[in-house]
């Protein structure tokens, strides 16, 4: 049976260039110490969307309302499956955020999960050089 887990990518324009807020793993493990997305189990009743709320405002200390969807995608990791539900939301200056990462930079790209290389590329996309998806989709993306 798989894991299911949310992920929260906040994301900001620096320079006109998308980047993503992304924190250290502080949980023992092979991924300790890498850089992640804010997240983690949707608990028994939750949706998707009601544990990314309660995620990153137990891991960040901020409140977000109204994720987007953005994508779902299962990996596996040896014997381990898991479902990452996750979800965008727009930068307010409020949340007082570091750890800002270009995602056109791979140079951080060797400490963090391979699940979240994948996303990385998938958020490349989103925004692409001309961000036309992005625009198509501002209008559904809340805070």
């Amino acid at each position: 049976m798989p894991k299911f887990i949310s992920l929260g990518v906040i994301y900001k324009f620096i320079n006109a260039k998308p980047h993503v807020f992304m924190q250290r793993r502080d949980e023992e493990g092979p991924f300790f110490n890498f850089w992640e997305f804010p997240g983690g189990n949707i608990e028994e009743g939750e949706t998707p969307s009601e544990a990314i709320i309660r995620e990153i405002e137990e891991e960040v200390g901020i409140k977000v309302q109204n994720p987007y969807m953005f994508k779902i995608a299962r990996y596996d990791y040896g014997e381990k499956s898991y479902i990452f539900y996750t979800h965008l939301f727009k930068y307010d200056e409020d949340y007082k955020l570091d750890n800002w990462f270009d995602l056109d930079d791979e140079s951080f790209w060797s400490n963090i999960p391979p699940a979240n290389i994948d996303l990385i590329k998938s958020l490349r996309k989103f925004f692409g050089k001309e961000m036309k998806e992005y625009k198509e989709f501002e209008k559904y993306l809340w805070k």
